[in-house]
């Protein structure tokens, strides 16, 4: 009698140890919630101890930089030409706090991220003519001025909007 109730002990300890742990990976930030309430952010890997079971929640996000394309849009020149122009976006979480209040997951950050690109393609290309994009001359295309004023604007609107980084 007296080892089953040991046993039962320590399987009860076993548990509760085990709702009240987690670990974070070098590659995540952990977002520590009550009841949808910020607690803390942990973002150093290793094993962290939190309040059991549905008390406290682990929120993980990814500190990696993430990409994607985006959607192909048309857009007009300077000179009214027509263009279609599609991008590549590289991101990464810079205030999870920020990320977890604001947007939350991947897809949402995308979308967000996305739109506020987009946007920007209109209102930069439209400074530019045809020849400045397309040319024999290198000296006169200007593809990196234009990356490097979309990115600019870019990474300050969504750095303070969002916690994320674009790159």
């Amino acid at each position: 009698m007296r080892l089953f109730v040991i046993s039962i002990a320590a399987l009860i300890v076993a548990w509760l140890v085990n709702i009240s742990t987690y670990s974070i990976d070098e590659r995540e930030w952990g977002v520590v919630t009550q009841f949808g309430e910020l607690v803390r952010t942990d973002n150093s890997p290793g094993l962290h101890f939190k309040m059991p079971g549905f008390i406290h929640k682990v929120n993980r996000f990814d500190k990696r930089l993430q990409q994607f394309d985006t959607q192909p849009i048309q857009l007009l020149l300077g000179d009214k030409n027509p263009m279609i122009v599609s991008c590549f976006v590289a991101w990464a979480i810079e205030d999870p706090v920020l990320y977890f209040q604001s947007i939350g997951t991947t897809e949402n950050a995308e979308s967000k991220v996305s739109d506020m690109v987009n946007s920007q393609l209109g209102i930069v290309f439209s400074d530019y003519d045809i020849s400045q994009i397309i040319n024999t001359n290198p000296e006169q295309v200007k593809i990196n001025e234009i990356e490097s004023r979309i990115v600019e604007v870019t990474d300050a609107s969504a750095v303070n909007k969002y916690g994320i980084g674009i790159t």
